[in-house]
């Protein structure tokens, strides 16, 4: 594809999510909500987190099902909630339209 035709998409691409460069684990904390939707990503409500991002919101995160790794790190956010065990995320920098950060792992607390 020549690079006139590419830069057209690349565009709509960086447009369908905000990205600010900063990514990083946030702190420990207990799962508050953990929501499926039919939408093919799954909710996370982390309480006080301490989210490294500049996304709009500081507490919700969201997982597209599809990624490798989801159901693990859904079955483990799923656990947390049950146990009331706290959780902390790596939120990658990319903010969904709702200003929620994406994530990409998840670990219990020690």
């Amino acid at each position: 594809m020549s690079p006139a035709r590419l830069a057209p998409v690349l565009g709509l691409l960086a447009a369908t999510a905000q990205t600010d460069g900063s990514a990083g684990w946030t702190g420990y904390a207990p799962v508050a909500e953990l929501r499926p939707t039919v939408h093919g990503r799954f909710l996370v409500h982390l309480e006080g987190a301490d989210n490294p991002t500049d996304c709009r919101s500081r507490d919700w995160f969201y997982r597209d099902h599809s990624g490798l790794g989801a159901d693990q790190i859904f079955r483990l956010l799923l656990a947390a909630a049950v146990h009331g065990k706290a959780v902390r995320v790596y939120a990658t920098g990319v903010c969904d339209l709702e200003g929620r950060s994406a994530i990409s792992a998840a670990a219990l607390s020690p």
